[in-house]
């Protein structure tokens, strides 16, 4: 039986929706999680992590039934993220044993990584020619996101005692600098001009999405973002919103419920965004073209 609290019997599916509304499951529907898709700037197919069990994979699908695994079951693998060209690929590694789908869908639906768990950010092409680990798995270092041009990865890491933010060179030949350490940031992503960093703020407070410059400084919440808890931040291509899920507008009964919305970074209100037939949503991202993915997951208290 899990600790009081927590959730049991969770399971998640990515899907796939294309500008004229037709949405399609990516994920096999075997009662696995499956979770957090990046869809390939081009639009042409997305990659996403999970399983139905053992470790996590990473898998890559294309809207039209395709569906393979692109890593193997020795480690497990999170959180991938493409660059604005899409010729790169980050996700994390790990090889600690809570990292199972069977462990994580004992834990929650955000499926965290358990205290005392190391991951290693892991940069490779887009092709799979190559690849190269970035940081050394010694600490939690989780969320990685590209630069748009792929030249730098900003990540979450507990290497300064609590969860902030990271920048590490993507050719491999630096060592990690601190770019926010007073603040328990997580989930950040560029700005397309590459000029600031997206995130938000863990805590007791309402989770909203709040901005650095990547020079550092002080963060600044955005101001539209001005109810619920806010999570996701995927900065949309052409540069002018993100692609958010927030629990801002409950269900009938009163409950929040998480839904994607664009929230504007001219400052003015959220758009909600609604899938045909998915009234719910999470960790919304969107192509050049339109095609964007997203995740729904299912749990029992």
């Amino acid at each position: 039986m899990p600790p009081s609290g927590l959730i049991r019997n969770f399971k998640s599916d990515v899907y796939w929706w294309e500008p004229d509304g037709r949405v399609v499951r990516l994920s096999p529907g075997d009662g696995g999680i499956y979770s957090m898709a990046c869809v390939h700037p081009s639009g042409s197919h997305a990659v996403f992590w999970g399983g139905a069990a053992g470790r996590p994979r990473l898998w890559i699908a294309d809207g039209r039934g395709g569906l393979d695994a692109i890593t193997g079951e020795k480690f497990s693998a999170r959180y991938p993220a493409y660059d604005l060209a899409g010729r790169f690929l980050v996700y994390c590694v790990s090889a600690h044993k809570s990292e199972f789908v069977e462990d994580l869908r004992r834990r929650s639906t955000a499926t965290m990584p358990a205290d005392g768990v190391g991951m290693a950010i892991v940069l490779k092409a887009a092709d799979g020619a190559w690849e190269r680990r970035l940081t050394d798995g010694r600490y939690l270092d989780q969320r990685p996101a590209l630069s748009p041009n792929g030249a730098m990865v900003v990540f979450v890491s507990n290497r300064g005692g609590t969860p902030g933010l990271w920048l590490v060179a993507a050719d491999g030949r630096s060592k990690p600098a601190a770019l926010l350490t007073k603040t328990r940031a997580y989930r950040p992503w560029w700005s397309v001009d590459g000029k600031h960093i997206f995130f938000f703020v863990l805590g007791k407070e309402p989770h909203r999405i709040h901005v650095v410059p990547i020079s550092g400084g002080r963060p600044v919440r955005l101001i539209n973002d001005d109810r619920g808890d806010t999570h996701g931040p995927y900065a949309d291509p052409g540069g002018r919103h993100l692609i958010v899920h927030s629990t801002r507008d409950s269900d009938d009964s009163g409950s929040p419920v998480w839904r994607l919305y664009e929230l504007p970074l001219d400052g003015t209100p959220p758009r909600r965004l609604a899938p045909p037939n998915h009234p719910r949503g999470a960790h919304g991202t969107r192509a050049r073209n339109g095609v964007m993915t997203f995740d729904v997951a299912y749990h029992r208290r």
